[in-house]
This record gives C-alpha cells, sequence and structure tokens, in this order.
C-alpha cells in the first residue's frame, strides 16, 4: 500500500505503474474529489512497444474521464492498466460545463481550472452525493481540497533479505 497526501496544485502528469503491478492497481481517495484521466499513445503504441517505460508519444486527449468521489475507489485493470496511462491535473477548480452547450475543449480557465463537458466524464450516471452529482449533472465550478491518496497494488515478486 503507498499513502500519499495530495495538495491542491499536484500534477500527477500521464503515467503508468508498470508491469510489476499487474494485473490490476486499487486507489481509495480520501479527502477531496478529483477527476482521473486515462491516456493512450499515439499510433498505437504502448510501453512494451517502447524501449523504455513512457517513452512513447502520448495523445494529449483523454479516452477515459473518471469523477472520484471523496471515500470512493476506483480499480484499474485489464487493457485499461496495461494499454493506457492515468493522471490528474494540477488545478485548484474544475468547471463542468453541461453537455448541451459544447463538446470538451479542455480550455484553461484563469490559470486554475479546466472546462470539461459533462458528457465525458464516464461515470457521471454513478455520482451519488452533493454537490457533486448536481454539478456533474447540469455543470458549475467546484473547488478542490487536498486528498488522500491509498494506492493498493499486488507486487508479484518481493525482495526478501537475508539476516544472518
Amino acid at each position: 500500500m503507498l499513502a500519499q497526501t495530495i495538495s491542491l496544485t499536484d500534477l500527477y502528469q500521464p503515467h503508468e505503474d508498470g508491469l510489476a503491478y499487474f494485473p490490476s492497481v486499487a486507489t481509495l481517495s480520501l479527502g477531496s474529489y478529483t477527476i482521473m484521466h486515462y491516456y493512450q499513445y499515439l499510433h498505437g503504441e504502448s510501453p512494451s512497444d517502447s524501449s523504455s517505460a513512457g517513452g512513447g508519444a502520448i495523445d494529449t486527449k483523454p479516452v477515459l474521464t473518471i469523477f472520484l468521489e471523496p471515500r470512493s475507489l476506483v480499480i484499474t485493470r485489464s487493457q485499461l492498466y496495461t494499454h493506457h496511462l492515468h493522471g490528474i491535473d494540477g488545478i485548484t477548480r474544475d468547471v463542468i460545463v453541461p453537455a448541451q452547450l459544447g463538446d470538451d475543449s479542455n480550455t484553461s480557465v484563469e490559470e486554475y481550472g479546466t472546462n470539461i463537458t459533462a458528457d465525458r466524464i464516464a461515470n457521471r450516471h454513478l455520482v451519488k452525493r452533493e454537490p457533486f452529482k448536481m454539478t456533474v449533472g447540469e455543470g458549475g465550478d467546484l473547488n478542490r481540497r487536498k486528498r488522500i491518496s491509498l494506492t493498493f497494488r499486488d507486487v508479484e515478486k518481493v525482495f526478501k533479505p537475508r539476516f544472518r
């Protein structure tokens, strides 16, 4: 288990957790909500296609975006784990735009937020708590706070030192 305290502006650029943790990783998100994006490599590249992990060019438009409420658990596995990267924008505010007003342009909002169209949030119909449910469904602003992330990974091989 990895425990991390994440401040408002911590940026987790698109990255892979690596094959050492395959086949899955579970992350429990405490404190603030967050929005996690999953990305793909350009031209069908994947970690196994590149000579070094993370060496391929990344498509900057997310293939999947999910809203993580406080106390939510996300489990990443299978193709999403092995062929995609994940990341969290280092911003303090999210501006959710109602789907009928336009597409997801990811344009900057006063240097501290990002527009995202509600219909780009894949799990919007699963968001249960207010004010998140209304904002994700109808649009509006949400301010991020400090978040604690508990990440659980199954490590296949663990080095066990020999003590004499």
